[in-house]
């Protein structure tokens, strides 16, 4: 994706001079000032504003609203907002995931440089290489066992008033997000297609009356439903039985009902927050690829590594990811020969120039020596293959391949191009997910919108039913026939039709032994 770049220069006498990071931020309602972390260690530190549009880094520019940066063609919008009597800056943090993969933009939160001191982040920096400042919670050996269980993760969420309305064109996500809220004091009528695009759990108190269309309980439901005939596929025995995966992702609790039982080891590497409470992120990959009713393979062996791959200085470093693959293979190896580990799921993408990037590949390529499918949502730099998440209206019959579009994140780009997608991109499930909460081990959670994040653990569960069906499936078999079994399917917008190709069909893929 790239941005209309050839913006007129505006000036903006408010936003000269230096500004430092102190936070990263998926969205702008998700930060709050008490969130910043003590010792942040960012990949971005900051820039400085020049008078006349220059920027201290000579590649980029600036206008009033927006950083521009010609060599990746994009224009960054920023905002200046008052929070607790200082100014806190949101720049858009275009990555490879918005120019590559259409995702859109998180935030970096900046100060002013002279108010750096006063925030959490000034206060708190300290010395010391990163994996200095890390902790690590492994068993003995590379044999499996739990090293740590994470306590259950508190929100605390802010106090609506009123409901929000949900703006398609924001591209912010999570605009209405109720998780943990007490909202049964609100007037909530003729809000259903705004609460249409609600996150909530099983905390969230809902007010008695709510809007016809609206039913919070059986948009959980269904929302456990993998979808496309997965269920179909569990009552016939393929549950993905006997197939280890392995997950490499955030903090677990490792407790939780919908995956507590197939839970074989769980371990931490390099984490920068010593006794880390369990994350959303970690709930919801776990149970989309295992758990018992959100999950696509319910009966595989799950073996989990929390990992924090950040490195200091210049941020991001994939060797830390490269030692946590790596200590993933050792544990496979370790394993009887049928109970080896046959996929590991990472929802997270890279590109080649990354830092650190070099030593992922090697570890990946080590890994699929040893017939581990490692998948990334960056797959196509290593396989002949690549995926992109569906969407899919809550309340939407999830076994219907009718009921389902473009994902929220990417369909704007869907919509404005006549020819979407390659012959090696394949369409899978993501939006309108239940899974797993953090927040204890019989709670539930529902994701109106999602990210490749959730699609990750959702190919993977389909790998490890194949796996079971033939134990000596590769990777590559796998993917090439996903794509020759998948179907296509027409939807209409704004008086158009656009055709879907490509989306998974678990039903004609696992027909037959590959």
């Amino acid at each position: 994706m790239t941005d209309k770049i050839d913006l007129p220069f505006v000036d903006d006498p408010a936003v000269l001079g230096r500004w430092k990071s102190v936070a990263y931020a998926r969205s702008q309602a998700l930060f709050s000032p008490a969130t910043i972390p003590a010792d942040p260690d960012l990949f971005y530190k900051g820039l400085e504003f020049l008078p006349g549009g220059k920027i201290d880094n000579p590649e980029q520019t600036w206008t009033k609203g927006a950083l521009i940066s010609p060599a990746d063609k994009t224009a960054s919008r920023y905002t200046i907002k008052n929070m607790d009597g200082m100014d806190y800056m949101f720049l858009e943090w275009k990555s490879g995931d918005y120019i590559l993969r259409d995702m859109p933009p998180g935030y970096y939160v900046l100060v002013r440089e002279h108010d750096y001191a006063k925030t959490n982040a000034g206060r708190g920096k300290q010395g010391g290489s990163y994996a200095e400042n890390t902790t690590d919670c492994l068993t003995n050996t590379a044999k499996p066992g739990i090293c740590r269980r994470p306590v259950a993760a508190k929100f605390t969420p802010a106090q609506l008033k009123s409901l929000p309305g949900y703006v398609p064109d924001s591209g912010e996500m999570w605009q209405l997000d109720l998780r943990g809220m007490d909202i049964s004091e609100l007037d909530l009528s003729g809000r259903t297609t705004d609460l249409m695009y609600a996150n909530f759990d099983s905390l969230t108190e809902f007010p008695k009356e709510l809007p016809e269309g609206f039913d919070p309980e059986a948009i959980l439901e269904s929302g456990k439903n993998p979808g496309l005939g997965i269920r179909a596929l569990h009552r016939k025995g393929i549950t993905g039985k006997g197939v280890s995966i392995a997950i490499i992702d955030q903090p677990l609790l490792v407790s939780h009902k919908e995956y507590g039982a197939s839970l074989k080891s769980y371990e931490e590497l390099f984490m920068r927050v010593k006794r880390s409470p369990a994350s959303m992120h970690g709930a919801a990959v776990a149970s989309i690829a295992v758990g018992k009713t959100c999950g696509v393979a319910p009966g595989a062996d799950l073996y989990y590594i929390g990992a924090d791959f950040w490195g200091s200085p210049g941020g991001i470093d994939f060797k830390y990811l490269a030692a946590a693959i790596d200590r993933v293979v050792a544990i496979s190896e370790a394993l009887p020969g049928g109970k080896k580990i046959r996929v590991i799921s990472i929802s997270r993408g890279f590109k080649s120039s990354d830092r650190g990037a070099e030593a992922l590949m090697r570890s990946i390529a080590n890994a699929m020596s040893k017939k581990i499918m490692v998948l990334t949502t960056s797959p196509e730099l290593y396989y002949n293959f690549d995926f992109m998440g569906l969407g899919r209206k809550p309340g939407a019959d999830p076994d219907s391949r009718n009921s389902y579009g473009p994902g929220l994140f990417w369909q704007k780009r869907f919509f404005s191009s006549d020819n979407w997608g390659s012959e090696t991109t394949l369409l899978v499930p993501m939006d309108s997910r239940t899974t797993a909460s953090p927040t204890g081990d019989n709670d539930y959670v529902f994701y109106r919108q999602g990210g490749l994040s959730w699609s990750t653990p959702y190919i993977a569960g389909l790998y490890a039913l194949a796996c079971q069906l033939d134990p000596d499936l590769t990777p590559e078999a796998f993917f090439k026939k996903a794509l020759e079994t998948s179907a296509s399917g027409t939807i209409k917008h704004d008086g158009r039709e656009f055709q879907l190709k490509r989306i998974i069909d678990p039903t004609r893929l696992l027909e037959r032994k590959f």
